[in-house]
């Protein structure tokens, strides 16, 4: 990573749900943390591009404060015309080189550095966990992302053949240089031909990967200078060399066992008392290639058994939703992807079913028992809700937050960042944090939702632009669904 690789091919940013502080928020409660409530938390990303991934959050929360840092001057323009734009007043933008930055001391709820740790020389490596550590009030949490062994391991050779393409140039252009990069990893891929030849096999699925990719992302990944993968267990150590240590990772679904079969669940309860060595080893049997790891200040005492009480506050949804039941199994679907599972007819499934969009856990547990006394099941206690959440977020299919809808926002009201991408052609950034690919219908829905509209007048917009009113009304719904509007 160099000024004058990001001057070349500026870095594009979009929201990473696992970036968001309710998220972030929701799970550090859980293990014990007091994190701050989102609405009012002070915010600091650090390599924070041109703003992509905390400008929908600053509109969210317009009571917190955002500072965004980057040392490319042409990210830290691009993120203050955007705030400009879209009437910000919550944000500040500091154009620093990690090296010599010096955030407030402990005055920020959340940190996050994301897309940076890996992609720096190892001095600034140890540079970002002392900042970290230096940012966060007492009861702060910090997400990092990084590369990590043994999977990254891999990419690594797609990397090197790549960076001897890019050197067949002779210049500096960074697209004749990805250009020239490309070309190779193909040629070497196609000499790899035999079904039976791991290698070539690899490099294949890596070309049909990265034709797909951001230029961008592909630039900075593959032909920076800097991109060092480490071990999980050295990553935490130094993190703990900082007065840091590791809570959770963001997504929980990949601390879980489950899967890997009896021999690995054993390990895992021989390692019980060691959460690091726990991790590691799911690592290697996972082949695990990029991690997002939240830390926190190594004098709490964090509760690794959730206790039931942790729940009580918190806000749950899904984006699965029944399509069938019948007397011993339902069918749901997963709304993005349209992933189909089936599960036993039992308490986790009712409470699946019930659960929808976002709702508090009082209300979720209403839902639960009348639903239950509707079919005439028995009565599910609090013990056995927790205890289905808790199964359904460790296995990715519910999802934890610590606030409810923005109470600033009108019932059909997308971001204004949001309705700015739907006039393009990239991804659009919704409610929840997640930047999704939207079909024309769907981007002329958000572009046309700034709130004045109710359901029926934003539909009858978007079929006057063109659209079958059909498919304006169900893109609206799906929408909806996917977290752009307030529910």
């Amino acid at each position: 990573m160099s000024k004058l690789s990001y001057a070349q091919t500026p870095y594009k940013t979009f929201p990473r749900k696992e970036c968001d502080p309710t998220r972030l928020g929701a799970i550090a409660r859980l293990y014990g943390v007091a994190a701050m409530e989102p609405a009012r938390a002070r915010v600091l990303e650090l390599g924070c591009g041109d703003g992509g991934n905390i400008l929908g959050l600053a509109e969210r929360y317009s009571e917190g404060s955002f500072l965004g840092v980057d040392f490319a001057s042409e990210h830290i323009e691009r993120a203050r015309a955007s705030s400009e734009r879209l009437g910000l007043s919550n944000t500040e933008w500091v154009c620093a080189d990690i090296g010599s930055y010096s955030p407030p001391r402990a005055e920020f709820d959340y940190v996050i550095v994301h897309g940076l740790y890996s992609w720096v020389s190892n001095t600034l490596r140890e540079r970002i966990l002392a900042l970290c550590k230096r940012a966060l009030r007492p009861q702060g949490v910090a997400l990092v992302s990084y590369n990590v062994l043994p999977g990254w391991r891999q990419r690594g050779a797609v990397r090197d053949v790549m960076q001897v393409g890019a050197r067949l140039t002779g210049g500096l252009d960074p697209d004749e240089r990805l250009q020239s990069g490309l070309a190779l990893l193909k040629l070497v891929a196609s000499v790899r031909h035999e079904p039976s030849d791991p290698y070539g096999s690899y490099l294949r699925e890596a070309v049909s990967r990265l034709d797909l990719s951001e230029p961008s992302y592909l630039v900075h990944e593959y032909l920076d200078e800097h991109n060092e993968p480490c071990l999980f267990a050295d990553f935490a150590q130094r993190a703990a060399s900082e007065g840091l240590q590791f809570l959770s990772e963001a997504k929980v679904s990949l601390m879980s066992a489950e899967g890997l079969g009896a021999d690995v669940a054993s390990v895992m309860r021989q390692l019980s008392h060691d959460v690091v060595a726990r991790e590691q080893v799911l690592d290697l049997c996972r082949n695990r290639m990029f991690r997002e790891t939240i830390l926190c200040h190594d004098d709490l005492r964090l509760e690794r058994d959730l206790k039931a009480s942790a729940f009580h506050s918190l806000f749950f949804r899904t984006t699965y939703r029944k399509v069938s039941a019948g007397s011993d199994k339902q069918m749901f679907r997963e709304l993005l992807s349209g992933r189909e599972i089936e599960a036993p007819a039992g308490e986790i499934s009712g409470v699946l079913a019930a659960l929808g969009e976002l709702a508090a856990f009082g209300s979720l547990a209403s839902q639960v028992r009348e639903a239950a006394a509707r079919s005439g099941a028995g009565e599910i206690s609090e013990a056995d809700l927790v205890s289905s959440l808790l199964t359904l977020w460790r296995s990715g299919f519910a999802e934890v937050a610590c606030d409810g809808a923005p109470e600033s926002f009108a019932l059909r009201q997308a971001l204004g960042s949001a309705r700015e991408q739907a006039r393009g052609d990239g991804p659009v950034s919704s409610l929840r944090h997640e930047a999704l690919a939207l079909s024309p219908v769907e981007r002329e829905v958000v572009a046309r939702a700034d709130g004045s509209l109710g359901e029926e007048a934003l539909v009858g917009a978007a079929a006057s632009a063109g659209h079958p009113h059909e498919a304006a009304k169900s893109a609206l719904w799906r929408l909806g669904q996917l977290g752009f509007f307030k529910s």
